[in-house]
């Protein structure tokens, strides 16, 4: 009874949470109208957008000034949920917004040409003014919103392979997540071992600090505590931290784990050559360059290995969930890592150094096929790219400290 009293319930299980409308549903007195967005909208985990929907034209082609009235519509599926609530609409130039939002964990993206709920065009109605000169402030919106995420790329892109690449990366704009490590996925392709033999635990005491460089310990730490890529530890192993400025003034969190990689066995898994790199990219034309978001962090540590990596600040001993920095075995480890996700399509379709990809080809339909082939490759391993490092179809890109173009390689000055 309490539920039918209160109207609509709507529960996610995804994000173990509930969304309840105290409102029923409107009763349409004329047969709704179809409207469509006419914009590709990424959603963000846990935000809320507005759908651009253009007006409507007459018999005579001329754009009807109209209000409308917006049914609820929900998706309760694990994952992907989403909700459009009930709302009076007016045009906002040549479109209206309608809100929805994403509730769930993960990236949800509302295609272009894609119906919009139920939706019944306001005929007669008696408005009550409330008050005068009401501002609505502007919402900013993620650096993951649409606009943002495409429009810098495609504008460098010839106009017949614009709405291609747009698709293209709209399909797989799950890959991408900024500013949040916990979003960051663990692929569960590989795990990072530490081989130590029968070598005794190594301690080592905090290094002294000054008061700014212990707070931004605290923080770091906290943050990483937050993200689950570390937790406390009771280890026997530990390492101290150090804090390294950065050209910018801010201090860079490292762990010294000089003693522990010197009683570690050592991989000698090889890196690629530049130059065998560098080789391979010649002649062609278009160029893609993706980055991994903390590739490291992307590795789980082994169970037996965990409590090596442990590190001591004055607050405590904690210990890594994901392969940290600082390792003498973390490149080759990760290294591998990739070429076994790349498997069959390393020097063919991409070139991998560490967390640095390189798509290229010599038409855009070839490289925009390469492009394909390799999101599905990462998409399968669980990886998670560092938007704000990819660059997409140029002509020109920065290559492990070499300009490349269709003209050749140069030296980056």
């Amino acid at each position: 009874d309490w539920i039918n009293q209160i109207g609509g319930i709507s529960i996610y299980p995804s994000t173990s949470s509930v969304i309840i409308e105290p409102f029923t549903d409107h009763k349409f007195h004329s047969p709704p109208e179809t409207y469509r967005t006419d914009r590709t909208v990424i959603i963000p985990p846990l935000s809320l957008a507005f759908l651009p929907i253009p007006k409507q034209t007459d018999d005579k082609g001329s754009s009807r000034s109209q209000c409308l009235i917006v049914n609820r519509s929900f998706s309760a599926n694990p994952g992907a949920e989403w909700v459009i609530p009930n709302s009076i609409l007016t045009e906002l130039g040549d479109h209206y917004y309608v809100s929805i939002l994403n509730p769930s964990k993960k990236t949800i993206t509302v295609q272009s040409g894609q119906q919009v709920s139920v939706i019944e065009l306001i005929k007669e109605a008696q408005w009550s003014v409330l008050g005068d000169n009401v501002e609505v402030g502007s919402v900013s919106g993620e650096k993951f919103s649409t606009p943002e995420f495409l429009q810098q790329t495609l504008d460098t892109i010839p106009v017949e392979y614009r709405s291609q690449m747009e698709k293209l990366l709209t399909r797989y704009g799950h890959l991408f997540h900024e500013n949040d490590p916990s979003f960051l996925k663990s692929t569960t392709v590989a795990e990072h071992h530490i081989n130590t033999e029968d070598h005794q635990p190594i301690r080592s005491a905090p290094y002294r600090v000054s008061h700014t460089e212990r707070e931004a310990i605290r923080s770091q730490v906290e943050e990483m505590l937050q993200a689950s890529i570390i937790e406390p530890s009771t280890s026997p192993w530990s390492s101290p931290v150090v804090m390294v400025p950065k050209k910018n003034g801010e201090l860079r969190f490292c762990i010294h784990y000089r003693k522990l990689n010197a009683v570690t066995v050592r991989d000698v898994y090889p890196l690629p050559r530049i130059d065998d790199f560098l080789d391979h990219i010649g002649g062609a034309t278009v160029f893609t360059c993706l980055d991994l978001k903390n590739g490291y962090w992307q590795i789980p540590m082994g169970k037996e290995s965990q409590q090596k990596t442990a590190f001591v600040t004055s607050d405590g001993l904690y210990q890594s969930n994901r392969m940290p920095f600082g390792l003498c075995n973390g490149p080759a480890s990760f290294q591998r890592t990739m070429d076994e996700i790349l498997t069959g399509l390393k020097w063919n379709v991409c070139l991998v150094y560490l967390d640095d990809l390189v798509i290229c080809g010599k038409t855009y339909q070839e490289h925009q096929d390469k492009l394909e082939t390799v999101f599905l490759a990462i998409e399968k391993a669980q990886l998670t790219l560092n938007l704000s490092k990819c660059h997409f179809a140029q002509c020109r890109i920065l290559c492990l400290g070499h300009q490349v173009t269709c003209d050749g390689i140069t030296p980056d000055p």
